[in-house]
């Protein structure tokens, strides 16, 4: 995406940026992704008021059971370029881990 679509679309972060801190997340998270597949980004509106988000897709790395790959989601702030979610077929990562810490703070 080049700088002139990127203003119009009133996105601050850029489309390496979002690479840049999904890979990251992945990281700091501990969670493995298939480096052949690497990350695939989009930038959308999911509704015509909400903010322009960034979804980085990537697949879970191969395991040795056999079990098939997962395509899994990060959405990212296109405006501030904050973690909004890690999408699982299990479920928002990024929620069950804030669900997590509220329950073991009490």
């Amino acid at each position: 995406m080049n700088t002139a679509t990127l203003i119009e679309s009133g996105a601050r972060i850029s489309k390496r940026d979002a690479l840049l801190i999904a890979s990251y997340t992945l990281k700091e998270m501990h969670l493995k992704h298939d480096v052949e597949c690497g990350f695939v980004a989009t930038l959308d509106r999911k509704h015509d008021t909400s903010p322009l988000i960034w979804t980085v897709a990537y697949h879970t790395e191969q395991n040795p059971f056999g079990f098939a790959q997962e395509k899994n989601y990060i959405e990212i702030n296109a405006e501030t370029g904050d973690l909004i979610a890690i999408l699982t077929p299990r479920g928002d990562l990024v929620k069950r881990q804030f669900e997590d810490t509220r329950i073991h703070a009490f």
